[in-house]
């Protein structure tokens, strides 16, 4: 019996994904502190680290967290099991440091926006081993392939110059080249075709947001997305490009576009609908989204079509994020890999008495099972074409005497529907 359960056990995480549900960490810039929730689970803590001053952003890499502190000029690192400080890493000559991203296990990269800088830090010694000076108002950094991409916004008080993407090699440090992109660009990420979707806030009053998507080996531009609004950053699902746009009175905005065909989906005329102040944004797997809100201080989960899940409380100025998907740091996770399927979500999970199965999509009429540890198929539930949920309820089996514990739920579509698992606490 024990083999049985333990074999049973490694299938479900062999088979289930641990990529649709990360922990999400987030910082809240104007308490100074770092908070957390669990997207399985759906426990979180509002203010889990004490950050330093002006806590710009977040980045996970395997058992840390990355945070940089603008105020002081600084790279905090966190241990991401014990979420407690192991160093601060001095940035001299980083002045505001903005954005960060990893190069490599041993390498991050720094932009500094008021010192026009990007650093290069190497962790196992705490310093920075290569500065380079360009362009001007430098913010966003990524990388992909053997380069490192930057985005220079152009801004000098009071005025938005020329927005440039700055290519450099990741081993020499050297700038290879520079892209004219737009006013003011803010976000970028890269798709599995190797294009950059590069998100132009523009000036706030005259020239309006958009999404610009090139081809940056090629030099080509492939489209410009005129979406309106303030978008400030991206991130790119399965299907689907997440944009988050500010909104700072009743509501924040989200914009979407289809990544197939880049069609839009929402923009300034039509956004789908957040807490005020939509500031950064994560793409999942499974095309839901998380999205932080900066003046109602949340993070609200939400599905593809931009329907709240759930809400969890952050702190005063919920800002950057980053997300830990399980398996390694959110940066080495290609969610173009995973396949496209709907989602089976269960809630309450853990329950006591009774639970509800939700699908994303509707269904075509099918049986959803739930099977013991030992594999066994102990009830079924049926679900009607265009039906949304069903319940379960282990008590009311029709005399059946079901023991608490770990049971899974499937559909009898495996090939639409992920697998979860399910907490009777009887």
């Amino acid at each position: 019996m024990k083999n049985i359960t333990i074999y049973f056990l490694l299938l479900l995480s062999a088979i289930l994904p641990a990529q649709a549900n990360p922990i999400i960490y987030c910082n809240n810039s104007l308490d100074e502190s770092l908070g957390w929730c669990d997207l399985a689970d759906h426990s979180s803590n509002s203010t889990a680290v004490t950050l330093g001053n002006i806590p710009n952003d977040v980045l996970v890499m395997g058992n840390f967290l990355y945070v940089v502190n603008s105020g002081y000029n600084n790279l905090q690192e966190v241990d991401r099991l014990t979420l407690e400080t192991v160093r601060e890493i001095p940035l001299a000559g980083c002045v505001n440091p903005y954005a960060l991203t990893k190069v490599d296990d041993q390498h991050l990269a720094v932009t500094g926006l008021i010192s026009n800088t990007l650093s290069i830090v190497e962790l196992p010694s705490g310093s920075i081993i290569a500065t380079r000076i360009f362009g001007l108002g430098l913010q966003a950094v990524t990388t992909h392939g053997n380069r490192i991409y930057v985005l220079s916004t152009g801004f000098s008080w009071p005025n938005y110059g020329e927005g440039y993407l700055f290519a450099l090699d990741a081993s020499s440090y050297v700038i290879l080249d520079s892209l004219f992109i737009g006013t003011n660009p803010q976000g970028i990420a890269f798709d599995s075709q190797g294009r950059a979707h590069i998100a132009c806030t523009g000036d706030y009053a005259d020239i309006q947001g958009s999404v610009v998507i090139l081809d940056p080996l090629q030099r080509v531009t492939i489209a410009s997305l005129p979406l309106g609004g303030t978008p400030a950053s991206l991130s790119l699902g399965d299907g689907f490009a997440f944009v988050p746009a500010g909104g700072w009175a009743d509501d924040g905005y989200i914009y979407r576009y289809r990544l197939s065909d880049l069609v839009v989906m929402n923009n300034s005329s039509n956004p789908i609908l957040c807490g005020s102040g939509a500031s950064d944004i994560i793409a999942l797997p499974n095309n839901e989204f998380v999205v932080s809100c900066f003046m109602d201080a949340t993070l609200e989960h939400r599905s593809s079509a931009g329907e709240l899940i759930r809400t969890y409380l952050m702190s005063a100025g919920a800002g950057a994020i980053d997300a830990w998907f399980g398996t390694s740091d959110a940066s080495e996770q290609s969610p173009s890999v995973a396949e496209s399927r709907d989602l089976l979500r269960a809630y309450p999970n853990p329950f006591n008495s009774s639970t509800t199965i939700a699908l994303t999509g509707a269904a075509n009429g099918n049986r959803l099972g739930v099977y013991n540890l030992l594999g066994q198929r102990v009830a079924d539930l049926a679900v009607q074409p265009g039906q949304a949920e069903a319940k379960w309820s282990p008590a009311s089996m029709g005399g059946t005497e079901l023991s608490g514990g770990v049971y899974l739920i499937n559909s009898d579509e495996p090939s639409r529907y992920d697998p979860i698992l399910l907490y009777y606490l009887k």
